[in-house]
């Protein structure tokens, strides 16, 4: 898997956005959004919270966010607050060694619980400056440890695909989930409540993105890349002899160099799929967007998948039949 690399850079705007932070207390009571800065998802805080005047901020990722300096508080307490308790941290270490799975090494157990002890104390922080606020939240601020804390009576906004297997979410004893979630759609909430079990409290919002209607194909071939090498130098390997015009829109976190890409291919943002005669992707929230925009779609197999499990998860999923859906390759040659 090609590792995750945060940008770190900053402006005025996040001094500007840690100064209305620290003067939340003081300020009239709006509802305060927390999300990761992705067109996706301010699409849906524009849709769902449409006519509310909310007090909105966004963490850096493919679009500039405004929230470092806050991101620094926390992080300042994820790095050092476990000092505090120390002889209680290194009980829990002795004990969490002994149980922990042999792919996870002792270093991501000690990084991880140093982790939790900051974002444990730093919930109660935000608590004060939150404090009989509404709080909507998705990786950006307010720690996912909320979730089992509730500290500010608040609700994650779902940021990705949920399904039967996800950790976060699926099977999760009754109570443990203690803060609301809310689901973009009726499809998802289905899922959530009935493929992943859940038994916290879901609300459901309307918003269901589809790309607009397109007269006539711009381009043959559309591939969305995710973080995975293998992936990409399948995006490599393509035949350079070829004619198409490809269009390569990657994941917010592909980081890989494409240093071999032929010239009959070009990279995109914000593409529309029905321009494209031919679209590849991976496992993602795209599938369900190309399916309900009627958009016929290209599977490309990577590491050690198999189609019959492909073929079934996509189903689980997404609810897409493959051949009438969809199609699955091995490599972006077997559709060239």
């Amino acid at each position: 898997m090609t590792s995750f690399s945060p940008k770190v850079a900053f402006s005025y705007r996040d001094l500007a956005t840690f100064l209305r932070f620290l003067s939340i207390p003081f300020r009239k009571r709006r509802p305060l959004v927390f999300v990761t800065g992705r067109q996706d998802m301010l699409r849906f805080v524009a849709y769902h919270f449409k006519g509310v005047d909310i007090d909105l901020y966004v963490r850096s990722e493919t679009v500039r966010g405004d929230s470092f300096f806050i991101e620094c508080f926390r992080f300042i307490f994820r790095k050092t607050f476990w000092l505090v308790f120390f002889k209680d941290y290194r009980r829990l270490l002795c004990s969490l060694y002994k149980i922990r799975p042999k792919h996870v090494d002792n270093e991501s157990v000690a990084r991880q619980v140093k982790a939790i002890i900051g974002d444990y104390f730093f919930n109660y922080i935000l608590r004060f400056f939150f404090k009989d606020r509404e709080v909507y939240f998705s990786n950006c601020v307010v720690p996912q440890i909320e979730r089992y804390q509730n500290l500010l009576n608040s609700c994650e906004i779902q940021h990705g695909v949920i399904h039967s297997s996800h950790l976060d979410y699926a099977k999760i004893p009754n109570g443990l989930f203690k803060t609301k979630l809310l689901a973009w759609n009726n499809f998802w909430e289905k899922v959530i409540i009935e493929k992943c079990m859940f038994k916290g409290a879901v609300i459901s919002s309307d918003y269901e993105p589809i790309f607009q209607s397109s007269d006539g194909f711009s381009f043959d071939v559309l591939i969305y890349t995710t973080v995975d090498d293998e992936f990409s130098k399948k995006i490599e390997n393509i035949d350079c002899n070829s004619s198409s015009q490809i269009i390569v829109q990657k994941h917010p976190r592909d980081y890989y160099r494409y240093e071999k890409i032929g010239g009959n291919v070009r990279f995109g943002y914000g593409v529309n799929a029905l321009k494209a005669e031919k679209v590849v992707v991976s496992d993602s929230t795209l599938i369900r967007k190309l399916n309900v925009s009627g958009k016929f779609f290209y599977y490309m197999m990577a590491g050690e998948e198999e189609r019959e499990e492909v073929a079934r998860r996509l189903m689980s999923k997404y609810d897409v039949k493959i051949y009438q859906d969809y199609e699955i390759i091995e490599s972006l040659n077997d559709i060239m």
